[in-house]
């Protein structure tokens, strides 16, 4: 009798996928949901979720080919389901079959499902984004919060990229930078080609910028040969230095009051 035989009662859908999936890990297996069953017309109710190893079924690939495409799958049986029973508003467990045709993982981080970030982990992810964290350093804070986290640099980067598209909703790249340029004050301008419609140029400056480069405007110098995007199209930084110079007397004087 493995771990899955349970006559445990489980409250939710969420509470039941949740203790489902954390027994198989602790097994070294990743369980996935299969499918579902729903019971009733219109709106129904799901009645049934049936669960699969996620290297249950075979692969896809054409049968006469002689390349190795890497396919995890390899028809693995293990199945159980869960039925919820309306009348006591609860969830059980049953098993179908509970073997497996593979050895279990030593470590985790080589099944996809098991580096999916938690909806706390998400949101946590979220905010140190917003603050610019390096990612980098999120997945170091993720793993600090819960030493069994077995992300990846790549699921952190992965989560950013569906924060942005999220964020960008179906607006294009050049609205999302526009409205950007327009919402922190930025003084900006640009061309397109009249035939094509395409961008060709977009200077921005910030105001700040703008004002100390209209009191040192003796000097200034331009490089265009910086790194290119997939437009192919060159991107200029400026980088301006002030006359102000600080004096060691008003350092010290900083760190005396400091």
């Amino acid at each position: 009798m493995t771990s899955f035989h349970t006559n445990m009662v489980f409250s939710s859908r969420e509470n039941l996928t949740e203790w489902v999936q954390k027994t198989a890990w602790s097994l070294g297996y990743v369980v996935v949901i299969k499918r579902t069953k729903t019971k009733g017309h219109g709106y129904g109710y799901i009645s049934k979720i049936i669960f699969m190893c996620d290297r249950g079924g075979v692969s896809r690939g054409p049968e006469t080919s002689t390349k190795n495409t890497g396919s995890r799958k390899t028809n693995c049986p293990f199945e159980i389901f869960a039925c919820y029973y309306k009348s006591d508003d609860v969830w059980r467990l049953k098993v179908k079959n509970d073997e497996h045709n593979h050895e279990p993982a030593m470590y985790m981080e080589g099944h996809p499902f098991a580096r999916r970030l938690t909806p706390n982990e998400s949101n946590m992810v979220e905010e140190m984004k917003i603050n610019n964290v390096p990612a980098r350093d999120i997945l170091s804070a993720l793993k600090r919060q819960n030493s069994k986290n077995v992300s990846t640099l790549k699921t952190i980067y992965n989560e950013c990229y569906k924060l942005q598209m999220d964020e960008r909703g179906d607006r294009s790249q050049m609205q999302v930078v526009f409205g950007f340029l327009h919402s922190k004050g930025y003084i900006f301008n640009h061309r397109v080609n009249d035939t094509t419609n395409a961008l060709e140029d977009l200077f921005f400056v910030h105001p700040t910028s703008l004002e100390i480069w209209c009191a040192f405007p003796q000097i200034m110098m331009m490089d265009a040969t910086y790194k290119t995007n997939r437009y192919n199209m060159p991107f200029l930084d400026i980088v301006g230095v002030t006359s102000y110079v600080v004096t060691l007397d008003q350092v010290l004087r900083y760190r005396s009051i400091g």
